[in-house]
């Protein structure tokens, strides 16, 4: 993964000092409304923490989000490889970072980089459809909404799946390209 810059971020590679803030945001997941739709939980354990970024930051799946004035993160995104020109994004960021656009801002750039750079022809992000800011953010993104199905990742304190309404998306490289150029007022080419 190359290093990304906006205007205001770095998206990087995870380092080894990552996992103290990565556990700050997991645990804020954990204990929002929404981590019941989503993969987990999360550990509890810091050392479990340097093993996922020790993971991570040998590969190109997940990339830690910062901001260019500060250290630390403030986020990761997944871009996790479904085929050979198809690609899955997922995001979570810090709710301490929420409401300033830093999310669109790097999952822009991830975007970007995954169309143009690594000639990606479809990309692929799933929400829950209580998640509004999920939501809002894959359509600012440019994300067509697909199907909605009943999902479950968790089960609740019986052992019964917890059951939600599930949406998935998808942006195809020529809707980014659409995108782009009526953004820039340029064709897109």
């Amino acid at each position: 993964m190359v290093k990304l810059e906006t205007e205001r971020l770095i998206i990087r590679r995870f380092e080894s000092g990552d996992w103290v803030r990565l556990r700050e945001i997991a645990l804020a997941y954990e204990s929002s409304g929404l981590a019941i739709y989503d993969h987990g939980p999360w550990p509890v354990v810091p050392a479990e923490y340097e093993k996922i970024v020790k993971h991570w930051s040998e590969g190109d799946n997940c990339v830690a989000v910062q901001l260019k004035d500060q250290p630390g993160l403030i986020g990761f995104i997944s871009r996790g490889k479904e085929s050979e020109k198809e690609y899955e994004l997922g995001y979570n960021f810090h709710p301490d970072s929420r409401g300033r656009g830093y999310a669109f801002e790097a999952c822009q750039a991830v975007l970007c980089h995954l169309f143009n750079d690594l000639g990606a022809e479809r990309v692929k992000a799933g929400t829950a459809e209580a998640n509004t800011r999920s939501r809002n953010l894959l359509e600012k993104l440019g994300f067509r909404f697909l199907k909605e199905s009943t999902v479950s990742f968790r089960k609740d304190l019986e052992g019964n799946p917890i059951e939600f309404t599930g949406l998935d998306f998808e942006l195809t490289r020529d809707e980014w390209r659409g995108l782009q150029g009526s953004q820039s007022g340029s064709t897109g080419e």
